[in-house]
């Protein structure tokens, strides 16, 4: 999990999601944790997170990448699982860019 790649953040019931990338210096397990102690400019995902609490949120790895690909790799998968949501947060596309 200290690797460069692509994760999901998902609600149990699987409606929302937000999926997000990490590299450099402690990888995914880097990223996770520092979802767990603040969502940085994740805006939607905090939303989300104030209304519903960590325990409604399911952490995977979509894909290991090596540090140049995470970033393009973030972009089709947030495309492919339809998360990004340029408006107004809806609690269910939880990607803002």
């Amino acid at each position: 999990m200290s690797r460069s790649g692509v994760y999901l953040q998902r609600s149990n019931d699987g409606t929302s999601g937000y999926v997000g990338s990490a590299y450099s210096v402690g990888g995914i397990l880097s990223r996770w944790l520092k979802h767990l102690n603040s969502n940085g400019d994740a805006k939607h995902l905090n939303l989300y997170v104030l209304e519903n609490g960590h325990n409604n949120l399911i952490f995977t790895v979509l894909e290991f990448t090596n540090d140049n690909d995470a970033l393009q790799t973030e972009s089709r998968w947030k495309q492919t699982l339809g998360t990004k949501n340029t408006g107004p947060y809806d609690g269910i596309r939880l990607n803002k860019n």
